[in-house]
């Protein structure tokens, strides 16, 4: 599944609750807004479904240090996409 848009402590905020209900983080997108759209930063992508299958420790901590590197733009918006097991 996947989040819709979301700022960047909304963002957080969500993969933390995805953990505490047992869903696995498979990914991340940082996409930066406009006037008339969102543009995806290519550069910015996190690919996490290599991890374990189940980790969500792991892909919880992933997340994190993904979200770590950002916050300087107030344009910046993310979606998750991620699994329950």
């Amino acid at each position: 599944m996947e989040s819709e848009m979301l700022p960047l402590e909304d963002a957080v905020k969500f993969t933390e609750k995805l953990a505490s209900e047992n869903c696995q983080i498979l990914g991340i997108e940082r996409f930066i807004c406009n006037d008339r759209s969102a543009m995806p930063d290519l550069n910015a992508i996190a690919d996490f479904s290599s991890l374990e299958t189940g980790n969500v420790v792991l892909s919880l901590h992933s997340a994190r240090e993904y979200f770590a590197q950002f916050g300087k733009d107030e344009k910046e918006v993310f979606t998750v996409v991620y699994q329950l097991f």
